[in-house]
């Protein structure tokens, strides 16, 4: 409910919202919750001005490694996984 809340207030342009949200996934010792956190926080970073894309880039690779190596994950949740696909491309098409 909290990482659907989350999209929800990105898709709404309430980014702050999201970061508590996010942050809060990413303090957690649950896999799923950290690698949806880290992912969050990896969009966040696309959409400050300017974009950060070290950060961008480091989160994403950390939330693909927690799913990856968790036994009961194995990758996102389709729509952040999308969502997060979505930031990369557009932060890779303005670095460019």
């Amino acid at each position: 409910a909290d990482l659907n809340l989350a999209l929800i207030y990105l898709k709404s342009k309430r980014q702050k919202q999201a970061e508590e949200i996010f942050r809060r996934l990413d303090a957690t010792s649950d896999s799923w919750s950290k690698a949806h956190g880290k992912a969050g926080l990896a969009i966040l970073a696309s959409l400050s001005v300017p974009p950060d894309h070290a950060t961008l880039h480091k989160l994403a690779e950390q939330a693909h490694d927690i799913a990856r190596q968790s036994e009961s994950i194995k990758s996102l949740d389709p729509a952040m996984e999308e969502a997060l696909k979505d930031a990369l491309r557009r932060a890779d098409g303005r670095a460019k």
